[in-house]
């Protein structure tokens, strides 16, 4: 299913059809049906049907934010998400944030839109962005659908800011949580 967007009864059927419990969606995560439908029609996410499997391909643009500052290198990273109902969840990231790369987007782009909507950046400030590897990962058990396979294609980009761009902390609001991400000390190897 990788040319068209499939309609949300072909997606339906296919779920049934690798007898994925979608039914059971609308758990702690808070993800359902919708949610997947909404993913697979803004391009952010493909289905691959397998023998062995179906497989959701998720493209993520990940970007590492670093400021130097008073001669330490610090690097921003996810803190925790807290949720309405006192409900905390800390996530073990491998860079400051992740941005789902839409269908008509680039990584890079995905990767500014990201700064600009995490992390409150401002269009007009410049700051200088490395393009990295490209990692896909290992089939896993969804974290947000139950018995859906994850594969993630990461696209990492390093971002240096200046002095106008650092605050001690951001915190990304959503209707139902919060994000807070800090800055960690880091050591750089030599050059």
């Amino acid at each position: 299913m990788k040319n068209k967007a499939p309609t949300k009864d072909e997606i339906i059927h296919l779920l049934r059809k690798y007898k994925i419990p979608f039914e059971f969606w609308n758990g702690q995560s808070g993800k359902n049906i919708d949610d997947l439908v909404r993913s697979i029609y803004s391009g952010e996410v493909t289905l691959e049907a397998m023998s062995d499997g179906l497989i959701q391909h998720v493209n993520v643009a990940v970007v590492t934010v670093r400021f130097l500052l008073d001669g330490q290198w610090l690097e921003l990273r996810e803190d925790r998400q807290e949720f309405p109902d006192g409900t905390v969840k800390c996530r073990k990231f491998s860079g400051s944030l992740g941005e789902k790369i839409r269908g008509n987007e680039t990584p890079l782009k995905a990767a500014k839109r990201g700064l600009i909507e995490e992390l409150g950046f401002p269009t007009h400030i410049k700051y200088r962005m490395v393009s990295g590897k490209i990692e896909v990962t290992p089939r896993r058990i969804s974290d947000w659908y139950s018995g859906l396979t994850d594969v993630y294609h990461r696209h990492h980009f390093l971002c240096v800011i200046p002095p106008e761009l650092y605050k001690p902390e951001y915190v990304e609001l959503y209707l139902n949580k919060r994000i807070y991400f800090k800055w960690i000390p880091i050591t750089l190897p030599p050059a």
